[in-house]
């Protein structure tokens, strides 16, 4: 499908990507991209729904995930397509979500996470504004 207020080559990069992740796409279940010690999900789900996915899987694996708008990267001990989907099935019930430790431990992931994103932290202070011992 060609679209008409594109050029070329954006034209050419978007039909490599719909050729790579097409099949992917069609196939029923989540749609995970399994590599070498790291698993993408892509969810096109957008930032804020990832990032909260991206806690919850952060909660129950310790995993490093990385959220954008159209996808979590993962990398972990232990991570398989098996303990993925497993996962992601423990997620999609209210009981994870509505579980009061979860949220207790969630919102604190956010606000850790919103915390450092407002402030440089320490490695990225200036010297006259570390606090001296």
């Amino acid at each position: 499908m060609t679209i008409p207020y594109i050029d070329g080559a954006s034209q050419t990069a978007l039909d490599a990507f719909r050729q790579d992740l097409g099949p992917l796409l069609r196939r029923p279940g989540p749609h995970i991209q399994m590599g070498p010690g790291q698993a993408l999900w892509w969810t096109f789900a957008g930032g804020r729904i990832n990032h909260a996915l991206k806690y919850g899987m952060q909660l129950q694996n310790g995993w490093r995930v990385v959220a954008d708008n159209f996808r979590l990267r993962l990398e972990g001990n232990g991570l398989t397509f098996t303990t993925l989907c497993d996962t992601i099935d423990s997620m999609r019930t209210e009981a994870f979500w509505n579980d009061p430790d979860n949220q207790h431990r969630l919102l604190a992931r956010q606000c850790t996470t919103l915390l450092w994103s407002h402030h440089s932290g320490p490695r990225h202070m200036s010297s006259s504004s570390r606090v001296r011992q």
